[in-house]
């Protein structure tokens, strides 16, 4: 059985992203073992005993002459992580490349490299029941460690405040994330006087079945997992058009998005008062988290790659 040495960060999305491609695998002609630990990370380019390395960090140099896989998760010109300098030798250095979207692929410019999707387990996630409460329930889940994420859950919560002034019916938007922004957009959204609530860390499973409608605002992404894990929920979603959004969405079938302020506020009010809408959107979401962004869709284009890189 090929083995695969699958060399990761410490902590974070793409450690949790390398873990669960991991236990995807169980079952496939592939063993991939996951390395994170900081000593393993920095003498991968030494020695390995797998069949091929797989890896997400930048490896610029290497002794041995297994195939070496490079997954870029994201756009390191601006995400800015300690090794960004490292990338383009690393990109040169790759027997392949793979980038979630093709929002990435072409703002990199890597034309060869092959776009597969991020992916959730989709079972852990349980289809949305609509809440019988009389308060409507509003989520956004969202990372606070990037300068664009939380000025977009600003400008997200201004598009509230004003979609929902003089609203019937009573609201709770509420925040999960954390994050060194966290304090500060608490702070500058005080004067809005929304029913807003800032979780900070949180499992947000339980916040997504007792939920209603999703929103999402970001002034910098690529394809953000909280909006995969809100389509697996079965939730409407409403985003502005970043990033791979739109390859994630498409608008009025499976979620609705805006392309400006004005049709964010317009689109809230409309899906707030059609629970019609809210109902058709949310399933269609969830079905095209199963058929294109669950593990059972994803993993066998990463074992065809492995297949290539070893043939």
């Amino acid at each position: 059985m090929p083995t695969v040495d699958l060399i990761t960060t410490r902590f974070g999305g793409p450690t949790n992203w390398a873990y669960a491609l991991s236990n995807a695998a169980t079952g496939t002609p592939y063993t991939i073992r996951v390395h994170s630990a900081a000593a393993r990370t920095l003498m991968s380019p030494l020695w390995t005993t797998a069949d091929l390395v797989h890896s997400v960090l930048p490896i610029t140099w290497r002794l041995w002459k297994k195939p070496l896989l490079l997954t870029v998760k994201g756009d390191f010109r601006i995400e800015r992580p300690i090794w960004r300098k490292l990338y383009p030798l690393a990109i040169q250095h790759a027997d392949r490349i793979t980038v979630p979207s093709l929002f990435l692929r072409d703002a990199l410019g890597l034309s060869r490299a092959i776009v597969i999707p991020n992916a959730i387990d989709v079972q852990k996630y349980k289809p949305h029941q609509k809440q019988s409460g009389e308060t409507l329930q509003l989520l956004t889940v969202t990372k606070f460690w990037f300068k664009g994420k939380a000025e977009g859950i600003v400008r997200m919560a201004e598009n509230v405040a004003m979609a929902m002034r003089g609203a019937r019916r009573p609201y709770k938007l509420t925040v999960l994330g954390e994050g060194p922004f966290l304090q500060s957009v608490a702070s500058r959204v005080r004067h809005l006087g929304l029913p807003i609530i800032f979780v900070g860390a949180a499992l947000p499973q339980p916040y997504y079945e007792r939920s209603d409608i999703f929103l999402y605002h970001s002034l910098h992404d690529n394809m953000p997992n909280a909006v995969l894990e809100a389509m697996a929920s079965g939730l409407p979603i409403i985003s502005n058009s970043i990033g791979a959004i739109p390859e994630m969405l498409t608008h009025r079938v499976d979620g609705l998005l805006a392309q400006t302020d004005n049709e964010y506020i317009a689109y809230l009010q409309q899906l707030v008062n059609d629970e019609n809408m809210q109902r058709q959107l949310g399933q269609a979401a969830r079905q095209t988290a199963i058929s294109r962004f669950s593990w059972a869709a994803t993993l066998p284009h990463f074992i065809a790659t492995y297949d290539a890189l070893l043939a």
